[in-house]
């Protein structure tokens, strides 16, 4: 889930609602969704720069950001988990 440069907050929360109503579909409907996958974990090591994203230097796709840190995204999962539906 792209968040351009500049990742500002309100990107940040848009990223981590695009993950939360994604997981959450995934959660609703076990018999089809077997399993809830991103491409990598955090932003220091994403596939996803240069023209890769369009528009940025950088996408910031990942839950967690280039020093490993948590972003809304991975905090919204967890609690997703944690919670179920």
């Amino acid at each position: 889930v792209k968040c351009p440069d500049p990742c500002t907050p309100e990107r940040l929360e848009a990223q981590a609602d695009a993950y939360d109503v994604m997981l959450r579909a995934c959660l609703a409907h076990p018999g089809v969704c077997t399993s809830f996958e991103t491409w990598g974990f955090t932003d220091k090591y994403t596939w996803l720069v240069g023209s890769r994203c369009p528009g940025a230097a950088e996408c910031h796709p990942l839950p967690f950001d280039e020093q490993y840190r948590a972003k809304p995204a991975a905090q919204r999962v967890l609690a997703r988990l944690q919670s179920g539906l």
